[in-house]
Formats: C-alpha cells, structure tokens, sequence
C-alpha cells in the first residue's frame, strides 16, 4: 500500500512538472496516459509482453493501419522489457529461471551471436541480429520468467484466439474484395504497407498458430462461451488459410488438428482415416491444383525445383562453413555463391531447417533442433502432469495448444524461411512457463500427500479428499465427487505461483 501511494504522488508531482514547463491543456492528459501506462505495465508485467508479442506476429498495427502512428510495438516492447528487469531487480516479484529449451535457445542465441562475428556479410548480420533476433531472444525470457498465474495463460489464450479470429476476418474480406492479391488469387493483408502478412505463406503460418488456441476453447466444454468463440475462430482461421492457397499452411492446419483431435479422441486410429479426409477437403477448397506456384516470396522459378535448388544451396553452405555458416541474414546474399544454377533473383531457403542450416552451420542446426525438441518434451510433460493432478482444464488445454501448436510451426516451417519467427519463440516461453507451473504444482501435491501416507491413509488429493481407488478412472471420480470433495487442486496455488509459496499453502491444508 505504502508504495503504490509513493507512486501515485510520484505521477502527480511529475505532471504538475510537466505542466508547468509546458502550460499546453494537452500536457497533462498527455502525460497523464504515459504515466499511467508506465504503472499499468509495473503492475501486469505479464500482459504487457503478451500485448507486445501479439502486435508483433499478428502484426494488427498494419493490419488496422489507423493504429501505426501510435508506434504500439515499441512502446510495448520498452515498458515490458523494462517492467520485467524492475521486478527481476527491485520488487523480485519474479524470479529468472533456465528451463531446458531455455538453456537451449542461449545455447542457440550464442551461436547465432558468434556467427555475426564471422558472417560473410557483417553489415547485413549485425543489422537484422540487433534490430530483430535479439529482441525475440529477450522477449522470449521476459515471457516466459513473466507469466507464473493461471489467470495470465488464460489471458495469453484469449488474445491469441481474438488476434487469429481478426487477422482470418481480415484475409477472408481482401479475398473478395480483390484487395492485395498475389497471383490473382492468393489473399494477403496489408502488402500495400510492406508486411510480412503480404506473404501468404506468413500469413498462413501466422494463422496456423492462432488455431491450435482456437482449438483448445472449442475443446474445452468448460464454458459455453468458450466454446462458441472456439468454434467461431476456428471457422474463421481456417477459412482464412484457405484463402492465402498455402501448401504449407495447408499440411500445417493438418498437423494441428490431428494434435488437437488426439486430445478429445481416445482411439486415436480413428484418426487414421479422418485427418486424409479433413486433408483432401481442404485440398479442394484451397483449388491448389489450379494455383500459380509460387507467392509473395516465391515467385516464377521458385517452385519445387526451386525449393531443392534453395536446399542445395544451404547444404553448401554449410559444408564450406560447418561451424558458423554464412551468417544470420545472409542466405540470399550468398545464395549465388554456392549454386551453378542462375535465376532472375536470389532464391530464400523455403525452410526453416535448411535456412538455419546454411546460416549457423550444422552446430547451429543442432542447437535449433535440440531447443524445439527441448520445447516439445515441456509442453508434453506439462499436460500430462495437469491431467495426472486433475488441475484447471484451461491450463491442460494450453499446454496442449502448446504443443499442437508447435506442431503447426514445424510442419509450415518446413516450407518457409521462418526460422527467426515471433511464433516458435513465443511457444518457447509458453513451454517453459506452463511447464515450471505444473511442475511447481505436482511437486507441492506430492508433499501434501507424505503424511498421509505415513499415517497409513489413503494418499490426499490437492484439495483434501482422498483419492480413490486405482480401478476407478479419473473421470469416474470426478464425476462421482460432490463439489466439494471433488479435487481442488487448482486453488491452492493461485497467486504468486512462486514454488515456496504453493509449499507452504499446502502444508497449511
């Protein structure tokens, strides 16, 4: 109490400051909204990096350009940045942490650091690794040591699912409207403005991370509200990716919903023969058998043989410099350096895998692959420790988002040169975050259940009640709980979700 007071007077005095430097009406509701914006980001350090996030995969500052001039990303970006490193130093609200894919994307990030030092072209790797890859990097930690409550995971899914249901609303308007077409069929957003959603193979792969979110309200039957606007973005996402005719968007959306489905379908070899139906669907409703090859970044000779020229290419690269590449940012620079084969520009490597390949090396490759495996055993473990403690389904149905949508990420990615894209990183912070909250959870469990069996009774679920007899499936004991005996696991570490204090509230109970 005592600072929130010291920090109101401390916004006071600094706008009468303002005010009377500047006596302009505008001054002090100009700086009341900066101060109050500062506050707001000191309080929910959390939102303010997801905010930021969102407006930098979904890009919405273009996609609704009224709100450019507002320069949100930056501002977003400085007060999250600067929120986290108050409470990492000051309040120590939060506390940093390595997890595995965290160590792992260091790992990768140094690699990628030493590279520039030896990139071919240092101009162009210093530019994009100080304007874009080290910002990802820190944003990723920020996150992911950020969001600690289940209120913030629900919240991160709830933005996610209405950025997606926007941006799809968006690319289905353009489509028939006509507006920014590529190869007069293939719908974009703001390409006018020089967006990476005017690719729309990016702008499928960015929709594709919105839909595994989507999913998992549609899934979740928890509240009917959920699920409408579950079912509503899914509709929408998916028709939205129909319309940009990705290939890669299309076996993308494939991947997620085969992930998601294993979720709700317990004889997963049902799948088997609905996913090859589900595909074909979305094969002829994309008409991708009448589509021009090639988009936005993949024009005229950059198809199929163009991709295994691409590929060539990076294989080259990375057998001339094994152990730093070419360079971040340097693929295309150099593409002609390590290919006989002459087209009317510069090919991108079409993959994320072979992009790192020919700009890191194969150690880089290495790191890459051991983070998004790194990443995939979290949100896996994490889902399965929620539904082992019977905890809150949103937090089950995120880590399995998580998953699923990584799943998406690594299928589209197999076709983009999306390596350095905000959607991996950001499922990183997601893995790391939901996986330590688990963790901390099952731990806290675990010990609340040692008495009790020392006493010789039955192990005590979170909230008290014993746990049932081993014949009886989890569904069965939940259902045949009243409300009160039912498991309470999930409340008893709402609040700082720090492990000392999710301990102690269970040694109270």
């Amino acid at each position: 109490m005592r600072g929130e007071v010291l920090l109101a007077a401390a916004m006071t005095a600094a706008t009468l400051m303002l005010w009377a430097v500047s006596p302009n009406p505008f001054v002090p509701l100009l700086a009341a909204v900066a101060l109050l914006s500062v506050a707001a980001a000191l309080w929910f350090p959390s939102l303010t990096l997801l905010l930021f996030v969102i407006f930098s995969l979904f890009r919405l500052h273009e996609v609704f350009p009224v709100l450019r001039p507002l320069q949100i990303p930056l501002a977003l970006s400085v007060l999250g940045l600067a929120s986290v490193a108050w409470h990492l130093v000051l309040s120590r609200r939060i506390k940093a942490y390595l997890s595995a894919e965290m160590k792992a994307l260091l790992v990768f990030a140094l690699l990628v650091s030493l590279g520039v030092l030896t990139a071919k072209s240092h101009a162009l790797a210093y530019a994009y690794w100080s304007e874009n890859f080290i910002k990802v990097v820190l944003i990723a930690f920020a996150l992911g040591w950020a969001l600690r409550e289940p209120a913030s995971f629900r919240v991160a899914t709830y933005l996610i699912v209405l950025s997606g249901l926007l941006v799809g609303a968006v690319t289905i308007s353009n489509r028939l409207s006509g507006i920014g077409l590529v190869e007069m069929s293939r719908a974009t957003v703001a390409r006018e403005l020089g967006s990476p959603l005017g690719d729309p193979n990016i702008l499928a792969l960015t929709l594709t991370f919105s839909l595994s979110f989507c999913l998992s309200l549609l899934l979740s039957r928890t509240r009917a509200i959920d699920v409408f606007l579950g079912m509503v973005a899914t509709g929408v996402v998916i028709a939205g990716v129909v319309c940009t005719q990705s290939r890669g968007g299309l076996l993308a959306v494939v991947a997620v919903l085969a992930v998601s489905a294993t979720r709700v379908m317990k004889p997963r070899t049902i799948l088997l023969f609905v996913i090859p139906v589900i595909a074909a669907g979305l094969y002829m409703a994309m008409n991708l058998s009448d589509r021009m090859s090639g988009g936005a970044e993949d024009m005229s000779a950059e198809s199929a043989s163009g991709r295994l020229y691409a590929w060539s290419a990076a294989i080259n690269m990375a057998l001339d410099r094994p152990f730093t590449g070419v360079g971040i940012n340097n693929f295309i620079d150099q593409f002609y350096t390590y290919t006989e084969v002459w087209f009317d520009r510069a090919l991108t490597a079409h993959s994320a895998w072979f992009q790192v390949l020919g700009e890191t090396g194969f150690l880089g490759l290495g790191a890459f692959a051991f983070m998004i495996a790194m990443t995939f055993k979290s949100s896996v473990r994490a889902h399965r420790l929620l539904e082992r403690n019977a905890a809150v389904p949103d937090m089950e149905a995120f880590a399995h988002a998580v998953t699923a949508g990584l799943a998406g990420f690594c299928v589209a990615g197999s076709f983009l040169s999306e390596a350095y894209n905000w959607a991996l990183y950001a499922l990183l912070a997601f893995s790391s975050a939901i996986a330590r909250w688990a963790s901390a959870s099952a731990n806290a469990s675990d010990r609340c259940d040692v008495p009790a069996r020392q006493a010789g009774s039955p192990p005590q679920l979170a909230g008290g009640s014993a746990a049932a007899p081993a014949s009886e499936s989890k569904q069965d004991r939940t259902a045949s709980a009243s409300p009160d005996e039912r498991p309470q696991f999930q409340r008893e570490h709402l609040g700082k979700q720090e492990w000392d204090q999710a301990r102690d509230g269970h040694q109270r109970t």
